[in-house]
């Protein structure tokens, strides 16, 4: 796995405020809303549909705190990283 980026919550908020991020965020949102339209009209509301709204969303909402702590080191049942 690569390292942590050097990222800080200045630098997230500055790109979430570009205006292609917030284009690609918008597209996220409404790409979400309209598979749950799709279902609402009676669409098969199967698990892949539900997994790819979820993905959908937190993509849209991701934040530093999920960053950050995807890039922390696991510990191993002995408190070892396990990046070791």
């Amino acid at each position: 796995m690569s390292t942590r980026p050097n990222l800080t919550k200045d630098d997230l908020e500055a790109w979430r405020a570009h205006p292609v991020t917030e284009v690609v965020h918008q597209y996220l949102r409404d790409f979400a809303a309209h598979i749950r339209e799709q279902w609402s009209q009676g669409e098969n509301w199967t698990e892949q549909a539900r997994f790819q709204v979820q993905n959908l969303e937190d993509l849209a909402d991701l934040d530093l705190n999920s960053i950050e702590s995807f890039y922390e080191p696991k510990e191993d049942e002995h408190g070892q990283d396990s990046d070791d």
